[in-house]
């Protein structure tokens, strides 16, 4: 029997369709009892006054699970999230998520905008079932709070550090790491990702907090035109090393930009591809290891994001899964790096607490080769004295010649063979010169006639040599 707290799809979505009408500035003005139900299975505050405030961080929460792309963008317009839209009328709206899809705004209507409602409150359900799976116990840390997971790696324990927090506020990591697009252009430093939180706090700024120098976009820009890709894309999985600029005041030495995200065309969303975080880990240890001993004290400790698992829409057991195939040779080698992970997302960190905790021990190797011989004992020694070999005497072994050393002299001329020897028959001639014409034996010793002197194939009688 499904539970009574959680709310139907039908009366989910018929509810976001009085939102997309009313809109998010009078959520408090109408009675959303399907939403509220779902609002307080994620253990979002419900009472009156900020149940709308709840119901906005829960659309919030699926515009997040939507990642980036087309579905995205007209989402977020037709719901009014993106920001500067919350106070445009429901018309408005429409009208600028069809121009997303490049349809009419009659068509819109019809068709996308019901599946985008309908795609929204599968979501919700989503959430509600994820958040009721979930155990009290995960101990996911709060926002801004961090905790150290015991990692088994075969005989090995493995320590790593997830942050759930903006990536500003870390402090003593020698190098952070960015994601960023394969053209090296950093976000807008209004945005909320990862690479322009980066590029803001990086930033030195005026007296009136104007931006003086743009740091990492700088040095970015630089290594482009040093190394001929200006205005070109580098290849998914390069990796690119900064300064911190205003960051080294919170201890940062490095910041290592991995170019990832493949722009789509004729949109505003991005595409990593699972193997691209591999070579982008790869590097970045690659990187690391050499820029280690140019800095006293040595590097020693970096911070990796989730690769894609953000706006690029990576699901983050696949982005971790490619993460760690990376990350765990690093870890157990000899000079291991202190590793730290970092996200925003409540459910980001229970994906990685869960996976990176649950990891199953490695089964011995099978062996496949051919089974091993049992062990013997050893063989006894003979009893008694070995009996004298019998039959002839074998004739004493001649001199050994060293390599490099001439032939022995020949001791005489060489006999001839004993007996008749094959093709024998008809005389022999002196090496050099060739034998007289008709001498030549037929086969099997039988005399040839000379040429001319026998019948003709072509009619009776002999024809004389030289006569028609």
């Amino acid at each position: 029997m499904p539970d009574p707290a959680v709310p139907n799809h039908g009366d989910l979505v018929a509810e976001i369709r009085v939102v997309r009408e009313r809109g998010l500035l009078r959520l408090n003005q109408v009675r959303l009892p399907a939403l509220g139900a779902a609002v307080e299975a994620l253990g979002l505050p419900s009472a009156d006054g900020v149940l709308g405030s709840s119901i906005t961080r829960v659309l919030e929460q699926v515009l997040e699970r939507l990642g980036g792309g087309t579905l995205r963008d007209a989402t977020a317009y037709t719901l009014g999230l993106v920001p500067g839209t919350r106070d445009w009328s429901a018309q408005a709206r429409r009208k600028r998520a069809a121009t997303v899809y490049g349809l009419s705004v009659e068509r819109f209507r019809k068709d996308r905008e019901r599946l985008i409602l309908g795609h929204v409150a599968e979501t919700i359900l989503a959430l509600c079932a994820e958040a009721a799976a979930a155990p009290e116990e995960r101990d996911v840390p709060g926002v801004g709070g961090a905790r150290r997971l015991a990692v088994r790696s075969g005989d090995t324990e493995l320590v790593i550090t997830l942050h759930r927090a903006p990536v500003e506020t870390i402090r003593g990591i020698d190098i952070l790491v960015s994601s960023e697009n394969i053209y090296l252009e950093m976000a807008k430093t209004y945005r909320t990702s990862l690479s322009a939180t980066l590029r803001n706090a990086a930033a030195r700024r005026g007296e009136t907090g104007e931006v003086v120098d743009d740091v990492l976009q700088r040095e970015l820009r630089e290594w482009l035109r040093a190394h001929g890709r200006e205005g070109t894309a580098v290849a998914p999985g390069t990796v690119v090393a900064t300064s911190p600029g205003e960051l080294a005041r919170q201890g940062v030495r490095r910041v290592y930009h991995a170019a990832t995200a493949v722009p789509r065309p004729g949109t505003d969303g991005y595409t990593v591809e699972p193997a691209a975080v591999l070579r982008a880990v790869r590097g970045v240890f690659a990187l690391a290891r050499a820029e280690r001993g140019l800095f006293d004290p040595p590097l020693r400790s970096l911070c990796l994001p989730l690769f894609g698992a953000g706006r690029a829409g990576l699901p983050p057991e696949t982005s971790l899964a490619y993460l760690w195939a990376a990350l765990e040779p690093e870890l157990t080698g000899p000079d291991p790096w202190d590793v730290h992970l970092i996200t925003r997302r409540e459910h980001t960190a229970a994906t990685v607490i869960t996976a990176l905790t649950t990891l199953p021990t490695p089964a011995p190797r099978p062996h496949h080769g051919p089974a091993p011989p049992p062990p013997t004992e050893p063989r006894p020694p003979p009893a008694g004295p070995r009996p004298p070999p019998t039959g002839p005497p074998r004739p004493p072994p001649g001199p050994r010649l060293k390599y490099g050393a001439p032939p022995p002299p020949s001791t005489g001329p060489r006999p001839p063979p004993a007996g008749p020897q094959p093709f024998s028959a008809g005389p022999r001639h002196p090496r050099g010169t060739p034998p007289p014409f008709g001498a030549i034996p037929p086969p099997f010793g039988a005399a040839r006639p000379p040429f001319g002197a026998g019948p003709s194939p072509f009619g009776a009688g002999p024809w004389p040599l030289g006569e028609r």
